[in-house]
């Protein structure tokens, strides 16, 4: 069964909501084809900037993301745009075979910049993450250096953008499956196991 996600490294919500819809897909034993697909929460933000500090919200963010096992640091996280970041996620989805590498790339992102405070506007850093999580080498050093692979890329975030904004109501992350239900924002992991099972039941039919 096919499910389509819409999310950004910079949102600690896809980071808590990805981990548990793959606890929910480990629960459930439902087989899924995750494709990514890009959207950015500030298409305008600057490359590096301080992460701000403090906060209910990010005492909130913490604290719902221990309960899934992830440790948010954001005394250590560093604030950038994302652009390039989700080219060498497209990159890993067209270097990948079965849609793994992709999801292993993107939460290895999501590790580096909310856990190890790693600066994620750093090619070096980037190409270093990707190859760690499986890519190859070449492949990743061209989708964050290279100018003609770069426009490629920018062209299938732009068309992530669009097809994103005909499908999300409100904000990401956003999961979409083969028989058009979708979820949206900080879903549970039981309401993943639920829409998991019943998007398989119809998919039957």
């Amino acid at each position: 069964m096919r499910i389509d996600i819409w999310s950004d490294v910079a949102c600690p919500w896809c980071y808590i909501t990805t981990t548990r819809f793959a606890n929910a897909v480990k629960n459930t034993g439902v087989d899924v084809d995750v494709h990514l697909h890009s959207w950015e929460l500030n298409p305008n933000a600057p490359v590096r900037a301080p992460y701000p500090q403090g906060g209910e919200e990010q005492a909130r963010v913490t604290k719902r993301g221990a309960r899934e096992g992830l440790d948010f640091r954001f005394d250590r996280a560093i604030a950038v745009n994302t652009r390039v970041v989700h080219r060498l996620i497209h990159a890993a989805e067209e270097d990948s075979l079965d849609g793994q590498l992709p999801w292993d790339v993107e939460q290895a992102l999501f590790r580096a910049h909310f856990t190890e405070g790693r600066d994620l506007s750093d090619p070096d850093v980037l190409v270093e993450i990707g190859v760690a999580a499986g890519m190859d080498r070449e492949t990743a050093i061209q989708a964050v250096t290279d100018t003609d692979f770069a426009a490629e890329m920018d062209a299938e975030v732009t068309a992530d953008r669009a097809e994103g904004a005909k499908l999300i109501p409100d904000t990401i992350p956003f999961f979409l499956a083969t028989d058009g239900s979708h979820l949206s924002r900080a879903t549970s992991t039981k309401q993943f196991e639920q829409f998991l099972l019943s998007a398989a039941e119809n998919g039957q039919k």
